[in-house]
């Protein structure tokens, strides 16, 4: 894997290879699991599976140049990069192919993203912002503006 994320009300993990995103079921968030320290059901009833959500471009589906994946602590928003597609969206708390709020939500060229450039992604702990790596910048976007509704959406 490249990258793995989860939030604290997830009943899911995230994972990136070059290849795919993918999804662990699992029977309760993996905070509750910590908590309890009882990890017994990530490793009896977890089940992975491939996801590509009906909102995001099936051109960018296994050709190798899938990136980061990072869900906002709450689980209010998630993002997945793609070297050549920029960024997609997903909601992490409902994870299923038919999500609505999965889309392509930053092309290469928007905030001064550029294609083969993105390195990696992360949510800020204020849950305002995502940062986006890349070889030469560090790009913040915002998502939750005065109001507390995401622009990305």
């Amino acid at each position: 894997p490249i990258s793995i994320t989860s939030c604290a009300d997830c009943k899911h993990i995230f994972i990136t290879n070059p290849f795919m995103f993918f999804k662990i079921a699992l029977d309760k968030p993996l905070a509750d699991m910590a908590r309890s320290l009882d990890f017994s059901g990530f490793t009896q009833k977890s089940q992975i599976s491939p996801v590509w959500y009906d909102g995001w471009n099936p051109k960018y589906q296994n050709d190798g140049n899938i990136r980061m994946v990072s869900a906002a602590a709450d689980g209010s928003s998630g993002y997945m990069t793609h070297k050549s597609g920029g960024v997609f969206s997903f909601n992490p708390l409902s994870p299923s192919k038919e999500d609505p709020t999965a889309k392509h939500a930053i092309k290469i060229g928007e905030a001064g993203i550029e294609e083969n450039d993105i390195n990696g992604i992360h949510h800020t702990s204020s849950l305002k912002n995502i940062i986006l790596t890349s070889s030469k910048y560090v790009h913040i976007v915002k998502t939750r503006d005065s109001d507390g509704n995401n622009p990305l959406d």
